[in-house]
């Protein structure tokens, strides 16, 4: 290292030393400023000709800062970026910021604060660095900060109702992994706001009309500041109807009676003209024009656990209005023959539901909505009553049945205005023109020859099983269904899904 060096006055003092082999020297001087800067002056001679690599500039402080705040998380390719370095730091001419190292730095004239483009536009972390340079060419050491650069909207994956009720909803949201993570759930009732926006991914929403379909708009922001009003998506969602049991009580004082462990609807054809149902469709207009395919009526609701065959209070037991068909065999032969094995479970539990799954609106959907499980078929060698209630059940679960005896016996008086009873329900089927119910005929509980069904001028009687006669399939829905509806033929009662 080249030096001039000059007499040393009174004023100045040198200190030299050796410490741990580095020879350190250091001159104190009334006209010296700066211990680390080039200086230099025509009426004196240079100190220092050179750089002194013990003597860095020192960066104080490197940060982006958008908006009065040091973000984590940006949308913007271009931010600001600040620096500061110290009173000490005199002769600080240059800087640099860059995401490399400072031998691919781009020096510029210093600055408090710059712009800083990323040096691509791909999403992720980013590091930037700075460094700071003086007039005799010392860089000071790096200093950085980090930020996650996310340029993307976050998007919903699934909204759901989590909880219905009759006069709320209470709406969950969940969203797609986000680079930058959300920050905002907004929610609205109309595509122009206003939105409330929260932290939380749910919302819930009061006041509202039992059994009615709202409209709700959602959109989300991240912590990137991605996200507006124009991605909101449009979410539809119906509030529930009254508990089934209550609904049915309101729309039938009269003729809704407490019988044998069911709400049943008892009376006369000219009374009970309201346990209409759609089953297969939401849309009332849809279930009035194709009567044979979507048209039900409600024997009752259970009002308590039957733990024998499976069921659960506030299950809805509906028959299909008009025959499935018109020529169905209990059997193909007169042997003593279960319902688990007989050819009338096969073809309700196949050949019905198949079919009747292929016309319902999703008919996987609805399918899901009929329980599963045994079935009262005990043999009763009298008239069944209304209190003779079936006693022993199937081994095998399945979803469809036919009514029992005693369901059409607690329906009213087993004559013509026996609501169950449809006069002109389904066409002439030979000398027969009979239905089947789920009741065998016998002495034994364990087996039966023939079955119960009942005449075309209402009463109850027994038949070979292996004749041809009408079948209303039976099924039971899956616990806590409700309703819309008025329950008649021109507004039936319609399910909440």
């Amino acid at each position: 290292m080249k030096s001039k060096i000059r007499i040393i006055s009174k004023k100045e003092i040198t200190l030299i030393g050796l410490t741990l082999g580095v020879l350190v020297i250091a001159f104190v001087s009334g006209t010296l400023k700066d211990t680390h800067a080039y200086y230099s002056d025509k009426t004196e001679i240079s100190l220092f000709n050179a750089k002194v690599g013990n003597f860095k500039p020192v960066l104080n402080s490197f940060y982006i800062k958008e908006n009065n705040i040091q973000p984590k998380y940006t949308n913007q390719n271009i931010n600001t970026v600040y620096l500061s370095w110290g009173n000490n730091n005199k002769n600080i001419n240059e800087m640099c910021i860059t995401e490399g190292d400072v031998n691919s730095c781009r020096w510029e004239t210093i600055n408090t604060s710059t712009q800083y483009t990323f040096a691509n536009n791909d999403e992720g972390t980013k590091i930037v660095k700075g460094y700071i340079k003086d007039k005799a060419g010392n860089k000071s050491l790096e200093k950085s900060d980090t930020i996650i650069y996310d340029k993307t909207a976050p998007t919903i994956n699934k909204v759901e109702a989590t909880t219905t009720t009759e006069n709320s909803i209470t709406i969950s949201v969940t969203a797609n992994q986000d680079t930058s993570g959300i920050d905002k759930y907004c929610y609205a009732t109309s595509q122009t706001g206003p939105y409330t926006c929260k932290s939380e991914n749910t919302n819930q929403y009061t006041g509202l009309e039992g059994g009615k379909e709202y409209t709700f708009w959602i959109y989300l922001k991240d912590k990137a500041g991605n996200g507006v009003q124009n991605n909101a998506t449009q979410y539809k969602f119906k509030t529930a109807g009254k508990p089934a049991k209550d609904y049915l009580e309101e729309k039938n004082e009269d003729t809704f009676i407490l019988k044998n462990g069911m709400y049943r609807f008892v009376g006369t054809s000219s009374q009970v003209t309201n346990n209409y149902i759609c089953f297969g469709t939401t849309d009332s207009t849809t279930c009035k024009n194709t009567p044979e395919t979507y048209i039900y009526r409600i024997i009752g609701i259970t009002s308590e656990d039957d733990n024998i065959i499976g069921l659960k209070a506030n299950q809805l037991k509906i028959i299909k209005a008009t025959p499935s068909s018109t020529s169905q065999v209990w059997h193909n032969n007169n042997g003593d023959t279960k319902w688990d094995v007989s050819d009338m479970k096969t073809y309700l539990n196949t050949t019905f539901l198949n079919d009747a799954i292929s016309k319902w609106d999703n008919g996987e959907i609805w399918k899901g909505l009929i329980a599963s499980q045994r079935w009262y078929n005990a043999d009763q060698n009298n008239t069944p009553g209304a209190t003779a209630e079936p006693t022993n059940s199937t081994t095998a679960v399945s979803q469809i049945g036919l009514m029992y005896a005693t369901d059409y016996a607690n329906a009213g008086a087993t004559d013509t205005s026996n609501w169950l009873f449809i006069a002109n329900g389904w066409t002439t089927n030979g000398r027969y023109n009979m239905e089947w119910t789920m009741t065998r005929y016998g002495p034994n509980v364990d087996y039966g020859t023939q079955a119960w069904s009942y005449f075309p001028n209402g009463p109850l009687a027994p038949g070979l099983l292996y004749l041809q006669e009408a079948v209303r399939p039976v099924f039971y829905l899956i616990p806590n269904i409700t309703l819309t509806g008025e329950g008649t033929k021109d507004s039936p009662f319609i399910i909440n899904r």
